[in-house]
């Protein structure tokens, strides 16, 4: 009955994503040497490290995007490898793990909650909440267990939240 897009923070994910790449690809660095000039991987592996390190302050200091990042860390891992089959690896693994991501949902229908985020779905049924509230776009579920979620709802949700409420109430009473 009721359907809601949360908050999206896909930016966190992403960020996420890109720490284990450069990591990886700093460990990649690391046993693929140049034969007779070792430390340039080691140099290069240790760059790796410190940007994925500090990849979250590189990207909210609006310094480069999670995108810069990651076409760096492919440059570098190309020095160090000289090999273009690892660049390939790099970015079908970026591919691969950034198609993952999926905007998150909260439905409401006739006795069941389910919360849909990017790798779990849950589903709640309504009698193990004691209260169910939407309040200026965010969501608040508490539970029986002492446990409460807060959700931030998208602003262009057009649900009244007076019927929202109504409806949860009818669904935990009854």
């Amino acid at each position: 009955m009721y359907h809601f897009r949360l908050k999206d923070h896909r930016i966190f994910f992403d960020i996420a994503i890109v720490r284990s790449i450069l990591f990886a690809a700093a460990m990649a660095a690391i046993f693929l040497k140049h034969g007779t000039m070792p430390w340039i991987n080691y140099t290069i592996a240790g760059v790796l490290m410190l940007t994925a390190f500090f990849t979250k302050a590189i990207v909210f200091s609006r310094r480069a995007t999670v995108n810069h990042l990651s076409f760096g860390g492919a440059v570098l891992l190309m020095a160090a490898s000289l090999s273009i089959w690892m660049v390939l690896l790099y970015f079908v693994t970026v591919l691969t793990l950034s198609s993952l991501y999926k905007i998150p949902t909260a439905s409401f229908t006739d006795g069941e909650v389910t919360l849909k985020k990017t790798l779990v779905t849950k589903k709640y049924t309504f009698n193990s909440f004691n209260n169910l509230v939407l309040k200026d776009n965010l969501l608040t579920l508490d539970f029986k267990n002492n446990k409460v979620l807060q959700l931030e709802v998208e602003a262009d949700t057009n649900i009244s939240e007076a019927s929202f409420n109504q409806f949860c109430v009818q669904q935990i009473n009854g």
